[in-house]
């Protein structure tokens, strides 16, 4: 069977013949609910059948009831108001409505989807790679022309499942490839300064940074965080929720989480006291903090440390490299930060500590000697 397994997901790998002399080709993942081999390869199997099944009707001509028409306009209109909005969050929300309107609506517009076919699809890709973005005056990198293939494949997936298409045209489609994502962050030297610094020229924001560096904690889990998440007897962080744009949703991936403290980070935390409501970190008048608020005395600690410049976000970054660096495990790192895929914690995995060359250095350690006509013990 063509399935593997990438960290913790199961993917399908096949090819099946189009009838018309050429292949498609399906790569997907199996989902969340698929967790051994056995289940991999019964939900490979089953996919197999039903792409079979839906080319052998599209080259037999079999119609059972006319599919309805629909412009691209029309649908991902409907797509976005009736299954988008309801099950989205409003980022992802407002992220798709800027693709469809920016991105596919100029190169689809009103063509019957129907018709749409994998050719047209790679020429959308081939044209929006080349294409200067509005916002930036710049190409739009592989990542992000493998985004707008991904919304377009999500919207044709939902047009089968409701009955507009017998197959989704982007199956097939390769994804662009794309070099590993750079990121700054600052050494455990770099932070003990930034800290150092921030006592000095901003004592009130000493504990946010404090957390930010020593939890890996997203900024809208921080923003939200709230004093019923902490467990400051067992020095536990209970991530239950994120703000991002004045909404509170739930974090990232929808999972909540543990997060460890420090013995250094609980006492700090003890003594963080306020009495403006709820939140850990809160404005004067007890509402939510917002990004812009926060850039001002990060900037204003950066420069009396006299440290690189660096995003709100890198404190993040910082963590996770620090603890990779430390010998912590990937795995447990991906659980810290809330990583649904390891691929996503896979970026750190370069600043390791040797861990590639402590293991060619064992072909360099001498051969156990042993005495003529007899085998080494087995270990």
């Amino acid at each position: 069977m063509s399935v593997r397994q990438r960290g913790n997901r199961w993917m399908c790998d096949f090819a099946i013949s189009d009838g018309k002399g050429g292949q498609l080709r399906y790569r997907q993942s199996l989902g969340r609910d698929v967790r051994t081999a056995r289940q991999a390869e019964q939900a490979e199997a089953k996919l197999r059948a039903e792409a079979v099944r839906q080319i052998e009707d599209i080259v037999r001509g079999e119609r059972v009831g006319a599919l309805p028409a629909a412009a691209f306009s029309g649908f991902a209109a409907h797509w976005m108001n009736v299954h988008v909005e309801t099950n989205c969050k409003p980022s992802v929300i407002r992220r798709y409505e800027s693709i469809i309107r920016v991105q596919l609506l100029p190169h689809f517009g009103n063509v019957e989807i129907g018709t749409i076919d994998r050719h047209q699809i790679e020429k959308f890709k081939a044209e929006n790679l080349k294409s200067i973005s509005p916002q930036t005056g710049k190409n739009p990198a592989r990542k992000t022309v493998n985004e707008h293939l991904a919304v377009l494949s999500s919207m044709f997936e939902r047009a089968v499942e409701w009955g507009y298409l017998r197959h989704n045209p982007c199956r097939g489609v390769r994804r662009l490839k794309v070099p590993p994502t750079e990121f700054s962050f600052y050494t455990r030297e770099q932070t003990d300064a930034f800290l150092e610094a921030a006592l000095r020229v901003e004592p009130a924001w000493y504990t946010f940074f404090l957390v930010a560096f020593r939890t890996g904690l997203r900024l809208g889990e921080m923003i939200a965080l709230e004093c019923g998440d902490l467990d400051l007897v067992r020095g536990k962080i209970h991530v239950r929720r994120s703000r991002t744009r004045n909404k509170t949703t739930p974090p990232k991936s929808g999972i909540a989480r543990i997060v460890e403290m420090s013995p250094a980070l609980v006492v700090a935390m003890k003594a963080h006291r306020h009495l403006n409501g709820d939140l850990v970190f809160p404005q004067r008048d007890g509402a939510h903090l917002t990004r812009d608020i926060i850039k001002h005395p990060f900037a204003r600690v950066i420069r009396a440390a006299g440290l690189p410049t660096i995003r709100i976000h890198d404190m993040r970054h910082s963590f996770a490299s620090q603890l990779v660096m430390a010998g912590v495990p990937l795995t447990a790192v991906q659980e810290l930060l809330g990583h649904s895929d390891i691929k996503m914690t896979m970026r750190y995995a370069h600043l390791a500590p040797g861990a590639k060359s402590d293991y060619v250095a064992v072909l360099d350690e001498p051969v156990p000697s042993t005495e003529p006509g007899r085998r080494p013990k087995a270990r």
